[in-house]
């Protein structure tokens, strides 16, 4: 899908030694499917997001020219300026001009989107990437409960439960992120899962060998 945008229209001719500079801020656009108040699109309820992208023409000396006829196009997204003139906005000098649109990007579009700014025979393009925000995995603080000593009989297994449920894991980047526990109960078993049971034989020792 290629999105065309507009122009402001002037007569100012733009030298064949020119260029063009494309910037966009954000370079990286973040959707965020777990933030309930993330922008969507109104009509389909897509996640969406936005970058402003400047372009400036200058000269073989490396100033900005006034009043020239910038167009813009991007492979992906929706650009403001489709249909309406790009508006340029006057920077702190007066003879200092940008053209000026903005991207949109649903999290259909493509993960990089180019939009490239056109005056006359020159142009120059810039990349906006698209990403996910996603869970970092942080490492909890583990607590195994405190020590225990069971009595059992001792021709028979003895069943020692254990939990882990005061773990803090506390992780700032994830609200949802599953804990997942396993206990190496120290006789050679194992055992999953936040409270388990290990079973120990009077041969095995101490139980209190058990740790998550």
């Amino acid at each position: 899908m290629l999105a065309a945008g507009g122009c402001e229209n002037t007569n100012t001719l733009v030298p064949s030694d020119a260029t063009i500079t494309v910037t966009a801020n954000p370079a990286t656009v973040v959707l965020d499917p777990d933030n309930p108040s993330a922008a969507r699109d109104p009509q389909t309820g897509l996640l969406l997001a936005t970058a402003s992208i400047l372009a400036t023409v200058l000269n073989s000396d490396g100033y900005p020219l006034e009043a020239v006829q910038v167009f813009f196009s991007a492979g992906g997204g929706k650009l403001g300026t489709q249909g309406p003139p790009a508006r340029r906005r006057r920077r702190s000098s007066p003879t200092r001009r940008r053209a000026h649109d903005t991207l949109t990007i649903l999290e259909t579009d493509p993960n990089s989107i180019v939009v490239t700014a056109f005056a006359t025979s020159i142009s120059g393009s810039v990349s906006v990437a698209k990403t996910l925000a996603s869970c970092t995995n942080v490492a909890p603080v583990v607590d195994a409960g405190p020590d225990k000593s069971e009595d059992g009989d001792p021709d028979a297994p003895v069943a020692v439960a254990l939990t882990g449920t005061a773990t803090d894991d506390d992780n700032p980047d994830c609200d949802d992120c599953d804990l997942v526990a396993t206990w190496d109960c120290g006789n050679g078993t194992s055992a999953s899962g936040l409270s388990v049971t290990c079973y120990y034989d009077y041969a095995d020792g101490d139980p209190d060998r058990a740790t998550p």
